[in-house]
């Protein structure tokens, strides 16, 4: 039986889209109806600057995935502060019950510390750069 050109495409491209389909699938830790220990080393410590509006919605949204935890939170604005400190400890004790969150009102001060993995910049549009820069 010979094919056609327009055929042999057609079963090519199902074939491929096919295989891109496996890699979309959960691993088979992620099938179990237990969660996957997350060890020490899978663990990424997050520190926020800025934890009004995008700056916490970020941080809420990379929360909820499993091995993240945010050991630090930075605003000039203690009320702010405060209440996200607040917001954070009921979010993360239900799922972790780890060490509270470090607060600062001085970003540089929030650099030093050399147990922050990763850093999210939430402050306003004109004040990105530099905490972005010093973090690099």
């Amino acid at each position: 039986m010979t094919t056609s050109r327009r055929q042999f495409l057609r079963h090519s491209s199902q074939l491929a889209a096919g295989a891109s389909l496996t890699t979309m699938l959960p691993n088979e830790g992620a099938l179990s109806a237990q969660p996957r220990p997350v060890s020490a080393a899978d663990t990424v410590s997050v520190a926020l600057i800025g934890c009004n509006s995008m700056g916490w919605a970020d941080l809420t949204s990379m929360l909820r995935h499993p091995g993240v935890r945010c050991v630090a939170l930075c605003d000039v604005d203690q009320n702010v502060l405060t209440k996200r400190a607040a917001e954070l400890e009921k979010l993360t004790s239900v799922s972790l019950p780890t060490q509270k969150a470090i607060l600062y009102n001085d970003f540089r001060k929030l650099l030093d510390n050399k147990d922050v993995d990763a850093v999210i910049v939430g402050t306003p549009d004109h004040w990105h750069c530099l905490p972005t820069v010093h973090a690099c």
